[in-house]
């Protein structure tokens, strides 16, 4: 399946790779960023959860956290703002898509 955003495009600023050592019971998966400022970067995305807004209760916030895999970037952290704003988007392009092929699906 490829993945097309207004944001990110898989196969163009991303790719999903195949997790090599997945822990038991821990379900992770691998992006490689190929474009823009992170190139050549791999991050691995686990503990993805949906937090309820409880000021408004049809509201909801996606959290997650990743892992820095490698990186030809020495200087690059987890803490980066810039990073932390394209994994973002990077889920939010996965998520955009799940919900066209489900809709689909509902057709």
């Amino acid at each position: 399946m490829t993945v097309t955003s207004d944001f990110l495009k898989e196969d163009v600023d991303f790719v999903i790779e195949e997790e090599t050592n997945p822990g038991e019971g821990e379900m992770e998966f691998n992006v490689r960023l190929i474009s823009g400022d992170f190139i050549e970067t791999l991050i691995g995305f686990k503990n993805l959860r949906m937090i309820d807004d409880p000021a408004d209760k049809e509201e909801f916030q996606l959290a997650f956290d990743f892992a820095i895999k490698s990186t030809p970037d020495t200087e690059l952290t987890e803490k980066n703002s810039g990073l932390q704003k394209v994994a973002g988007d990077v889920l939010y392009t996965l998520f955009q898509e799940a919900e066209k092929v489900k809709a689909k699906e509902l057709e």
